[in-house]
C-alpha cells in the first residue's frame, strides 16, 4: 500500500525569536513533558540536566528494585560520550528483570527507546569483537521485543520502537539466557502525544524502528530534542559528494500543524540530496536480519521541494525497489511536508530503494528524509490490567521480594511465584495467590478485592494485623481462605462466616488475641434439644477431614514400617557430599525446641495429659505463661528424624478454627516431640458423645 500526502497550507508565524534564555528553557520543559529520561547505573536519588537536549535525567532506582550500578572502564570514558552512557545497570541475578514505566496513558502512544554500551564495564572483556557476543532477551511486556547482541565492546546499541501502552504503565525486561549477564546503560520513553501518528502501531503490533536517516547534511550532527519535539534521533545518512548534490532552505515550511500519519521536524525537512549528473537517485541500501522470519516493514519516505521551480521546470520521479516499479510518478512540493508510506511484507534478502526520473521531468529525484520499522505481533497478551496494578500494589505494599517483576501471568515461563492464572479470557486473570510465610506486615490490602476470579488466597503465616475486611465475602469465586498464623483481630465478617458454615468457603482463621471470635458453640445444658442438622453442618466437614488425615498418616506409616529396610538403604550416607540435614517446616514460626527445653517447660514430664499408640502426652507452660501439649513421641512410632520432621512439615500446613494447631516440634538426638496448641475442654470426640468430665487432646498422629 502506498500513500502520497501533501500539506497545503502556508505557515507565516515562522521565524519568531525569543530571546530570554529562561523562556526556552520553561518552553523546553512544557514540551517535554510526559518524557521518562533513565540514567541506569546512576547512584539512586541522583539527577542532572543534559548539556545538548537540556532534558532532565534520573536514577533508575524508582522503576527497578534488582540489579546492581557499574561504570565502564575508563578507557571508554571519552569527552564525546554522552554522559548516560557513562554507567550500567546490571543484573546478574534472576532470570526476567523488568523496569515499570509510568506514569503513561492506557490507550496512548509512546517512543520506547534502549541503550547499551558495554565498555568493559566488568573487567571480563565479554564481548570482544571476533569472540564470542553477549546477548539476553528484550521484552516489551508479555512479549520478545529482540535480541541484544552485543559484539563490540565500545559500540553504542540503541533499539526504539512505537508502542501502544494497554495500561498505565509499561514493562520493559531484560531475560538472561545464558550468554552473558544483562545490562542496560539508558531507557527513555517519550509520549506522541497524537493518536494518529503512526497508524501502524496498535494494541496487537508495535512498530520496531530500523533505520531513521536524515539526507542533506555534510556533518555528522544529529538532530533530536528539542528540534523534533518526540525526541527521535535522525541520524545523517553518510553523504557523498561524487554522487550527490545537498539542497538546503531555510524558508517556512507548512507540515499542516502536523496532523499527517508520519511527520519530520522541520530542520530534517529543510535538507535534501539529489543526485549529480543522473535521473537515478539511489537512496538507501538494506539488509533484513537474519535467522528470523520477515516481517512486514514500514517505510516512510519524505520529500519536499526546497527549490521555487520556475518557467517549465519540473521535477517527477517514480519510486523502485530492487530495480522494480513500485509507485509513480509523483513529485514534491515546495514548502509543504509530504510524504510516502509503504506498508508489506517480504521475502528478500536485500533491498535496493530509488528515485528514477520521470522522462517528461526536467529535473532529478530528491529525498529528505527516510523511517523504516519493522511491523512486530504481539501475540501473548498481558495480565488483566486492573489486576495487574493491583498485584503491583500489593507487591509495593508489603515489599514482596519474589521474582514479581514484569507481566504477573505471561509469558507462563516467567510468571509470578505464588500465582496461579487463568487465560480462558482474551486477557490472563489472577485465580490463586499464595503468600503464605512471605513476610507481610499490617492490614490486609483493599487492593486483593480486585481479583474477581480468586479461587485461594493464602496469608498466612505472616505478621497482618487489624480486621478481616468486609470485601473478602464479596469475591464471588473465592474457595479457600487462609489468615492463619496471623494477629487477626474480629470479629470476623458474618457475610464471611456463612458462607464457610454453607461449605462454600474453606476458611482458616486464628487468632491470638482472643478478640477474633467465631459463633459460640450450643449450650450444653440444651443441645440434645438441637435439631441434628445445626450439628452436621458446623462439624460435618471437620469430622471427615479428621478421617482422612488419620486414615492418610496410618498409611503412610504402615508403609514406612513394613519398608524401613528399604528406607534406611536409600537415605546418603553421613560422608556424603549431599545435604541431608531436615529441611523446617515451611511456616517459619513454627519453634524448634531442645529435649532440655521440653524437660523445663513440661516440669521434667511430670503431668500426663494423654496417651497413645504413638507417645505420651504432658501439659507444659511456655514463657509467656500460654499453656501447651507437649506429645513425646517413641521410636517404634518413627524411623527416623527424617520421616518425623516430614510428618511435621505436613502438620504445619493444616488449619482450622476447630483444630490446635502445631507450635513446634523438637528433634534433638534420639528425642522427637510435637508441641501442639493446648485444649483444656475436651476433645471433638467427647463433645459429640456428650461427655467431657475429662481433659483430653486431639491430635492428628
Amino acid at each position: 500500500m502506498v500513500n502520497k500526502h501533501a500539506h497545503m497550507r502556508a505557515d507565516h508565524m515562522g521565524g519568531v525569536r525569543r530571546s530570554h534564555a529562561r523562556v526556552l528553557e520553561l518552553a523546553g520543559e512544557r514540551r517535554s513533558v510526559g518524557f521518562i529520561s533513565i540514567d541506569c547505573g546512576l547512584a539512586d536519588g541522583a539527577g542532572y540536566r543534559d548539556d545538548v537536549t537540556n532534558i532532565v535525567y534520573t536514577s533508575d532506582g524508582q522503576y527497578i528494585d534488582r540489579g546492581s550500578n557499574a561504570e565502564i572502564a575508563a578507557s571508554y570514558q571519552k569527552a564525546t560520550l554522552p554522559r548516560q552512557l557513562g554507567t550500567v545497570r546490571t543484573f546478574p541475578e534472576g532470570e526476567r528483570s523488568c523496569y515499570t514505566l509510568q506514569p503513561v496513558v492506557a490507550g496512548g502512544k509512546y517512543l520506547v527507546r534502549a541503550t547499551f554500551l558495554y565498555g568493559n564495564y566488568d573487567g571480563l572483556q565479554s564481548a570482544q569483537a571476533g569472540g564470542k557476543p553477549l546477548r539476553f532477551d528484550l521484552y516489551l511486556g508479555a512479549n520478545l521485543w529482540r535480541q541484544v547482541n552485543v559484539s563490540d565492546e565500545g559500540h553504542e546499541y540503541r533499539f526504539e520502537a512505537v508502542h501502544v501502552a494497554v495500561a498505565d504503565f509499561i514493562w520493559l525486561c531484560l531475560v538472561n539466557i545464558g550468554e552473558g549477564t544483562p545490562f542496560i546503560s539508558a531507557l527513555e520513553l517519550r509520549p506522541l502525544n497524537r493518536s494518529t501518528l503512526y497508524p501502524y502501531a496498535l494494541n496487537n503490533q508495535t512498530n520496531s524502528l530500523l533505520y531513521l536517516y536524515n539526507y542533506g547534511p555534510t556533518t555528522d550532527e544529529v538532530i533530536r530534542y528539542p528540534d523534533d519535539p518526540l525526541d527521535r534521533i535522525w541520524v545523517p545518512y553518510p553523504y557523498n559528494k561524487e554522487v550527490w548534490t545537498e539542497l538546503t532552505s531555510t524558508a517556512p515550511i507548512d507540515d499542516n500543524d502536523g496532523l499527517g500519519y508520519f511527520s519530520a521536524p522541520h530542520r530534517v525537512l529543510q535538507t535534501a540530496v539529489t543526485p549529480v549528473n543522473s535521473s537515478v537517485l539511489a537512496f538507501l541500501q538494506w539488509l533484513p536480519e537474519t535467522n528470523t522470519p520477515s516481517p512486514p516493514y514500514l517505510h516512510v519516505l519524505h520529500t519536499m521541494e526546497l527549490v521555487s521551480l520556475t518557467g517549465n521546470a519540473s521535477r517527477w520521479y517514480n519510486f523502485t525497489r530492487n530495480g522494480k516499479y513500485v509507485y509513480g510518478p509523483a513529485k514534491p512540493y515546495y514548502q509543504f511536508a509530504g510524504y510516502w508510506s509503504v506498508t508489506k511484507g517480504f521475502q528478500l534478502d536485500h533491498y535496493d530503494y530509488a528515485f528514477v526520473q520521470n522522462e517528461n521531468a526536467t529535473l532529478p529525484p530528491l529525498i529528505n528524509a527516510v523511517e523504516i520499522y519493522s511491523i512486530l505481533e504481539l501475540p501473548t497478551p498481558m495480565t488483566d490490567g486492573v489486576q495487574a496494578k493491583a498485584i503491583m500494589d500489593i507487591k509495593g505494599t508489603y515489599g514482596v521480594k519474589r521474582n514479581w517483576m514484569g507481566d504477573p501471568c505471561s509469558p507462563k515461563k516467567y510468571a509470578w511465584e505464588g500465582l496461579s492464572c487463568s487465560s480462558t479470557s482474551a486477557n490472563p486473570t489472577i485465580i490463586s495467590i499464595n503468600l503464605s510465610s512471605s513476610g507481610l506486615k499490617g492490614q490486609i490490602s483493599d487492593s486483593f478485592s480486585a481479583f474477581g476470579a480468586l479461587k485461594y488466597l493464602d496469608l498466612s503465616c505472616n505478621g497482618l494485623t487489624g480486621r478481616v475486611p468486609d470485601f473478602l465475602a464479596e469475591l464471588q469465586s473465592l474457595q479457600v481462605l487462609n489468615l492463619s498464623r496471623n494477629n487477626i483481630t474480629g470479629p470476623i465478617p458474618e457475610a464471611l462466616l456463612k458462607k464457610a458454615n454453607s461449605g462454600f468457603l474453606r476458611l482458616s482463621v486464628d487468632c491470638y488475641n482472643g478478640t477474633c471470635v467465631t459463633p459460640p458453640p450450643p449450650d450444653p445444658i440444651n443441645k440434645r434439644n438441637q435439631a441434628p442438622i445445626i450439628i452436621g453442618a458446623s462439624v460435618a466437614a471437620v469430622v471427615a477431614l479428621l478421617i482422612i488425615i488419620l486414615a492418610s498418616f496410618y498409611i503412610a506409616r504402615l508403609r514406612v514400617t513394613r519398608n524401613n529396610h528399604t528406607l534406611e538403604q536409600r537415605l546418603p550416607p553421613h560422608d556424603a557430599k549431599e545435604d541431608v540435614q531436615p529441611q523446617p517446616p515451611v511456616c517459619p514460626e513454627l519453634r524448634a525446641f531442645t529435649y532440655t527445653q521440653l524437660k523445663n517447660i513440661t516440669a521434667n514430664f511430670t503431668r500426663v495429659i494423654g496417651r497413645g499408640g504413638f507417645g505420651v502426652v504432658y501439659l507444659g507452660h511456655l514463657e509467656d505463661g500460654n499453656e501447651v501439649a507437649v506429645k513425646v513421641c517413641s521410636q517404634i512410632s518413627y524411623h527416623g528424624s527424617k520421616q518425623f520432621l516430614t510428618e511435621a512439615k505436613s502438620l504445619s500446613q493444616v488449619h482450622h478454627r476447630n483444630l490446635v494447631f502445631l507450635v513446634g516440634y523438637c528433634n534433638d538426638g534420639d528425642n522427637l516431640a510435637l508441641v501442639y496448641e493446648y485444649m483444656a475442654q475436651g476433645s471433638l470426640h467427647d463433645h459429640l458423645r456428650g461427655s467431657t468430665e475429662r481433659p483430653m487432646y486431639l491430635f492428628f498422629i
